[in-house]
Protein backbone atom coordinates (compact mmCIF):
# COMPACT_ATOMS: atom_id res chain seq x y z
CA UNK A 1 0.00 0.00 0.00
CA UNK A 2 2.89 2.42 0.93
CA UNK A 3 4.36 1.69 -2.38
CA UNK A 4 1.16 2.42 -4.62
CA UNK A 5 1.35 5.93 -2.33
CA UNK A 6 4.82 6.61 -3.12
CA UNK A 7 4.05 6.06 -6.55
CA UNK A 8 0.97 8.12 -6.92
CA UNK A 9 2.73 11.00 -4.97
CA UNK A 10 5.99 10.71 -7.27
CA UNK A 11 3.55 10.89 -10.59
CA UNK A 12 1.50 14.12 -8.93
CA UNK A 13 4.67 15.75 -8.17
CA UNK A 14 5.99 15.26 -11.76
CA UNK A 15 2.70 16.66 -12.58
CA UNK A 16 2.61 19.66 -10.78
CA UNK A 17 6.34 20.15 -12.13
CA UNK A 18 5.35 20.13 -15.66
CA UNK A 19 2.54 22.46 -15.35
CA UNK A 20 4.02 25.03 -13.39
CA UNK A 21 7.49 24.87 -16.55
CA UNK A 22 4.26 26.11 -18.65
CA UNK A 23 3.46 29.68 -18.43
CA UNK A 24 7.31 30.33 -18.48
CA UNK A 25 7.78 29.65 -22.10
CA UNK A 26 4.35 31.23 -22.55
CA UNK A 27 6.04 33.99 -21.12
CA UNK A 28 8.74 34.11 -23.81
CA UNK A 29 6.08 33.97 -26.62
CA UNK A 30 4.59 37.09 -25.57
CA UNK A 31 7.85 38.73 -25.15
CA UNK A 32 8.34 38.22 -29.11
CA UNK A 33 4.49 39.09 -29.83
CA UNK A 34 5.37 42.61 -28.03
CA UNK A 35 8.52 43.18 -30.08
CA UNK A 36 6.23 42.62 -33.09
CA UNK A 37 3.67 44.66 -31.71
CA UNK A 38 6.18 47.34 -31.38
CA UNK A 39 7.50 47.00 -34.88
CA UNK A 40 3.96 47.26 -36.39
CA UNK A 41 3.14 50.26 -34.32
CA UNK A 42 5.80 52.05 -35.27
CA UNK A 43 4.68 51.43 -38.94
CA UNK A 44 1.37 52.48 -38.22
CA UNK A 45 2.47 55.58 -36.69
CA UNK A 46 4.33 56.75 -40.14
CA UNK A 47 0.92 55.85 -41.91
CA UNK A 48 -1.62 57.49 -39.36
CA UNK A 49 1.29 60.69 -39.80
CA UNK A 50 1.18 60.49 -43.80
CA UNK A 51 -2.48 60.60 -43.71
CA UNK A 52 -2.66 63.64 -41.35
CA UNK A 53 -0.58 65.52 -43.31
CA UNK A 54 -2.84 64.62 -46.38
CA UNK A 55 -5.61 65.99 -45.06
CA UNK A 56 -4.18 69.02 -43.65
CA UNK A 57 -3.02 69.85 -47.12
CA UNK A 58 -6.46 68.89 -48.64
CA UNK A 59 -8.41 71.09 -45.80
CA UNK A 60 -5.90 74.36 -46.92
CA UNK A 61 -6.91 73.90 -50.28
CA UNK A 62 -10.91 74.73 -49.41
CA UNK A 63 -11.82 77.57 -49.99
CA UNK A 64 -13.13 80.30 -47.10
CA UNK A 65 -16.53 80.40 -47.95
CA UNK A 66 -19.32 80.17 -45.65
CA UNK A 67 -22.04 77.97 -46.90
CA UNK A 68 -25.67 78.50 -47.26
CA UNK A 69 -28.06 75.40 -48.10
CA UNK A 70 -30.96 78.01 -47.22
CA UNK A 71 -30.07 80.46 -49.87
CA UNK A 72 -32.24 79.47 -53.09
CA UNK A 73 -35.51 79.34 -50.85
CA UNK A 74 -35.87 82.91 -49.56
Amino acid sequence: MRSILAVVSIIVMTIMLALSAVPSSAQLRMEDKAKKDEGEAAQKAKERKSNDTGYKSAIERLPDQKYDPWRNMR
